[in-house]
């Protein structure tokens, strides 16, 4: 009889709970188990949600609020520790979004933690070892953990939760597209998204922290052997993983410390075969505004195969090698205004306290070295290599090792770029060991490479370099001379009355995403060298999208210039200019966007706009007023080659809204 009971109130409680979702589009939930659920039994007014007040509706556990969620609801977990539903295959997602009314899972920031350390992963840690935060020492995907697991699903937001121990991966999708992963934190594991399926596609992972090894004993204890070879491999992942998926990945604004890679992608043994597949796969990566420190292997690493990849904005401090294009098919890989510095190098506590040595003496073919000099570029020396392009402009590095140690490329454009090294008498401490070579042996596989407009301290830049058949050109200081304000400390602005300022060229982008360095005509002067500074524009370039043939593309916002307030359209520039991912055409003749101000201003309508190619133009003769803007609404009259209407999934700008 008690079962009987039990049951029914079950079903009562899912019902009234379908309801509220279908009212205010919320659904409260806690751990499965959860004594609350007991307690609402008796007194449903008494939990609280987050703000303090009691929850307008019932509460549930967070397995059956999946189950009852539907487009466009919110999963709101109240204070607690969720576990997966079994030891290795994470809580499950059992259903879909819509396209731009996705699924969201919002937890309370560190009030809300998905915690992977189940019982058997216990047994296991007890077995092989754990590190001084309980992460798993085994190897990847063998018993390890997925906290949350997505199996062909679409359109689901995970957002403001904490991930810790999650072995394997924090978010685990196979053949999934649009799922994004934003405003968590995520300690220990292997992995913080990873992506697997030739069906996974417009995966965004943005505004996230990741600290991979909180007891930063990978950069400087052990050798990199032991997380390549060693009882450690389990701990050598990314931020962003996958393998055998065609693209469309994002990441942004991210903050990702102490880890072995930033984004690596692989293709796999039996895709590699497929001949049909190559240049398919690996598309269309944007990586941009993130903050990579203390990275003991690559921040960026595609593998096998990788065309359009974007990285542009980001700061790197202390990395071992930054790019690896090695053995790659592929190309279209744009690279500037970044910055990078060093203030450490890793190994340090490792050649002291011998862990080092005894990689040496076990590997002396593959670990003799101890992987602490680094690069920035790495490509292969022979065999496969891809043919470009690969552009490079306006970074500013700060450098104890060379730009490039060995390797050959096609084509690439290496223009407007600051480049300082170090100096050995300035770190008596020998982490600056010496002049490296600006480059170490790197080769071009033909006479189609232009190196122009470069600031470099380096001596043998650029006289020295041609002397050795490199065709480079751009503006050298003495090794004594600064580039930077100060560089050792992450401030790469040029110093006053750098030989760089307006001395660079001007980037510009053709229809096809190719780009050419043009020299601005006299009396016009041309953009500084280097990586620009707070409050200045960047080079006007714009993603736009590759198609492999995988999976469609809609038109996506990737730039939002927004109208000046207090302007009219009689001064210069006053128009809004929205340039999407691919090509566009308007299904209405008159289309016309709208300012919301909300309560502090009166909206206000743009003139007719035009498109052209993939932007959307928007004169403004109304004044505008100067309060902030709320949102700028667009007609839902934008649509791609094909008809697949626009979105705002992964734009730049939350202020722009579709009226859908």
């Amino acid at each position: 009889m008690r079962g009987r009971w039990r049951y029914l109130l079950a079903i009562l409680l899912l019902t009234f709970a379908g309801r509220a979702a279908a009212a205010d589009d919320i659904i409260y939930a806690v751990p499965n188990g959860d004594w609350r659920l007991m307690l609402q039994r008796f007194e449903p007014q008494a939990i609280a949600g987050p703000d303090g007040r009691p929850v307008a509706g019932p509460v549930m556990g967070l397995r059956e609020a999946l189950a009852q969620a539907h487009p466009g609801v919110t999963i709101q977990l109240l204070p607690g520790v969720y576990t997966p539903d079994t030891p290795t295959g994470g809580i499950l997602f059992p259903r879909d979004g819509a396209p731009d009314f996705p699924i969201t899972l919002r937890g309370l920031g560190s009030a809300t933690v998905i915690d992977g350390r189940t019982e058997a992963s216990k047994i296991v840690s007890t077995i092989f070892g754990a590190d001084e935060q309980g992460s798993l020492q085994v190897p990847d995907f063998l018993r390890g953990v997925h906290c949350l697991s997505l199996d062909r699903k679409q359109w689901i937001v995970v957002e403001n939760l904490t991930f810790l121990r999650c072995a394997d991966a924090a978010v685990y999708t196979i053949d999934s597209q649009y799922i994004t992963l934003r405003q968590s934190t995520i300690i220990g594991g292997l992995y913080g998204f990873f992506a697997k399926g030739t069906r996974s596609h417009h995966l965004l992972i943005e505004d996230n922290v990741w600290i991979q090894d909180p007891s930063q004993a990978m950069w400087s204890r052990y050798h990199w052997c032991e997380y390549k070879y060693g009882r450690l491999k389990a701990q050598a992942g990314a931020l962003f993983a996958s393998l055998d998926i065609p693209g469309g990945v994002i990441v942004r604004r991210n903050k990702v410390h102490n880890v072995f890679n930033g984004v690596r992608m692989d293709v796999s043994g039996q895709m590699r075969v497929r001949s049909d597949m190559q240049g398919k796969l690996n598309t269309n990566v944007e990586v941009y505004d993130n903050e990579f420190s203390f990275t003991r292997d690559n921040v960026l690493e595609p593998e096998y195969d990788a065309t359009n990849w974007w990285f542009f904005n980001n700061r790197i401090r202390n990395a071992h090698a930054w790019f690896s294009f090695d053995g790659l098919y592929g190309g279209r890989w744009y690279l500037y205004d970044n910055v990078g510095w060093f203030d450490d190098k890793p190994s340090r506590e490792c050649a002291v306290n011998g862990e080092c040595k005894k990689w040496q003496e076990k590997s002396p073919t593959l670990c003799a070295d101890l992987h602490d000099g680094g690069r920035v570029f790495k490509f292969r020396p022979d065999g496969r290599y891809a043919p470009g392009p690969l552009y490079i402009f306006n970074n500013s590095w700060y450098l104890r090792a060379s730009l490039i140690k060995d390797g050959r490329l096609g084509y690439i454009g290496h223009w407007d770029n600051a480049i300082a090294f170090c100096r050995p008498e300035d770190y008596p401490d020998g982490l600056c060991e010496g002049s490296k070579p600006f480059f170490n042996g790197f080769l071009w596989d033909s006479d189609n490479y232009a190196f122009n407009h470069d600031l470099s301290n380096h001596p043998d830049f650029p006289a020295g370099l041609r002397a050795q058949g490199y065709r480079v050109n751009g503006i050298s200081v003495p090794p004594s001379q600064p580039l930077f304000f100060d560089a050792a400390h992450g401030d790469l602005s040029l110093v006053a009355g750098s030989p760089g300022r307006r001395a660079g060229c001007i980037i510009d982008e053709d229809e096809r995403g190719l780009l050419e360095c043009r020299d601005p005509q006299p009396p016009a002067t041309g953009p500084d060298i280097g990586a620009p500074e707070a409050s200045v524009p960047g080079p006007a370039v714009d993603f736009i999208f590759y198609d492999g043939g995988l999976y469609p593309e809609p038109p996506r916002i990737v730039r939002a210039d927004l109208p000046r307030p207090e302007s009219t359209a009689a001064e210069a520039g006053t128009r809004l200019r929205i340039v999407f991912s691919i090509p566009i055409r308007l299904t209405a003749s008159d289309l016309r966007v709208n300012f919301d101000y909300g309560d502090a201003a009166p909206s206000t309508t743009s003139d007719a706009c035009r498109s052209s190619g993939r932007t959307l133009t928007c004169p403004v003769s109304a004044l505008l007023p100067t309060a902030p803007l709320r949102r700028v609404l667009l007609p839902d009259v934008i649509v791609g080659p094909t008809g697949l209407p626009a979105t705002t999934w992964g734009s730049v700008s939350d202020a722009i809204a579709l009226m859908r």
